[in-house]
C-alpha cells in the first residue's frame, strides 16, 4: 500500500492511501500525531511512503524514534547525475540520496 504524507503544523500531518498505480487516492485524513500515525501504518506491513516534502516531517519522526535516518530517502538522481547525488548527500540538506539506474 502507498500512503501520501503532507506535513502540517506541529507534529500533525495529512495522510491518504494511494492506488498502487498512483492514479487515485482515498480520503485525506488529518492526524494530530504524525509519528503515531506512521507507526500504526508500519505495523500493518507493506507500506510505501510518498512524502510531499520530507523536511517538514522527518525531524519529528526521527525524534519520536519512528524511523531511522537510514530508512529515509529525501532525493533521487539518475546515474548520469551521480556527482550531483554525492553533492546533495554531503550538503546536509538531505538524509539519503539514491542513485537510480534505468527507467523506473
Amino acid at each position: 500500500m502507498r500512503v501520501a504524507v503532507v506535513a502540517g503544523p506541529g507534529d500533525g500531518c495529512w495522510l491518504s492511501e494511494l492506488a498502487e498505480d498512483g492514479t487515485g487516492h482515498g480520503p485525506v485524513v488529518w492526524h494530530d500525531d504524525c509519528p503515531a500515525a506512521v507507526v500504526a501504518y508500519e505495523r500493518s506491513g507493506g507500506v510505501r511512503w510518498v512524502w510531499a516534502a520530507a523536511a517538514g516531517v522527518y525531524p519529528a519522526l526521527l525524534r519520536a524514534g519512528t524511523i531511522r535516518k537510514a530508512d529515509f530517502v529525501t532525493a533521487t538522481r539518475p546515474l548520469e547525475a551521480v556527482a550531483e547525488a554525492f553533492e546533495l548527500a554531503s550538503s546536509g540538506q538531505h538524509v539519503k540520496v539514491l542513485v537510480t539506474v534505468g527507467e523506473r
